[in-house]
């Protein structure tokens, strides 16, 4: 029986979990706002293939927080 495409980008719950980790780490290193890491997880949590996943994850490192006094 040759599997479907949908189960063939079925993401496991452990691959979401880390996904969902690296978006709290870089929320805590400030590159995005609450609202954008709610949009992310939101991103993340029903992302249907890898590429969905990958962007949510990075999209978000690529934004660095404005160095002090400039921002």
């Amino acid at each position: 029986m040759a599997s479907s495409p949908d189960r063939a980008s079925h993401l496991s719950e452990d691959v979401r979990d880390t996904a969902v980790l690296r978006l709290r780490e870089a929320y805590a290193e400030g590159n995005f706002s609450h609202g954008e890491m709610d949009a992310r997880f939101h991103q993340a949590l029903t992302a249907r293939t890898a590429g969905e996943l990958r962007s949510a994850r990075f999209r978000s490192r690529r934004r660095r927080p404005c160095p002090a006094g400039t921002g």
